[in-house]
């Protein structure tokens, strides 16, 4: 149903983007979802400078959120389908078809990639 996606992350992320964080989630990945609000957010998040922030607490928290964000919109930009609490305006209804499986995030030095697998069994 969908290929990988990728989003290069790493260094630390500066305390001060969290504010900037949650208001672009917010903003463009939040309850209702569509494919131009989730392009911005995948965007706007791979806008935020990374490295050379002080490392410490806030820092590191800054910088999983940040990571964690950019998964979230990673694997909803993929889903092209409503399931649960998933709601795509551009994609109404669920797809059991297309989308009977799961996305998977991995982060594997500094890039996170979502690619979709299907349920073991299932003749896709």
């Amino acid at each position: 149903a969908a290929a990988a996606a990728g989003a290069r992350v790493g260094g630390l992320v500066a305390p001060e983007a969290r504010d900037e964080i949650q208001r672009i989630m917010t903003s463009h990945a939040g309850v209702l979802r569509g494919a131009e609000g989730l392009d911005t957010a995948a965007r706007e998040l791979a806008a935020l400078p990374h490295g050379g922030a002080e490392p410490g607490v806030e820092a590191w928290e800054a910088t999983n959120l940040h990571t964690v964000a950019s998964a979230i919109v990673a694997a909803a930009r993929l889903r092209q389908e409503t399931r649960g609490s998933h709601w795509r305006q551009d994609f109404p209804e669920r797809s059991d078809a297309g989308w009977r499986g799961h996305l998977v995030t991995r982060l594997a030095g500094n890039v996170l990639t979502t690619a979709y697998e299907p349920l073991e069994g299932d003749d896709q």
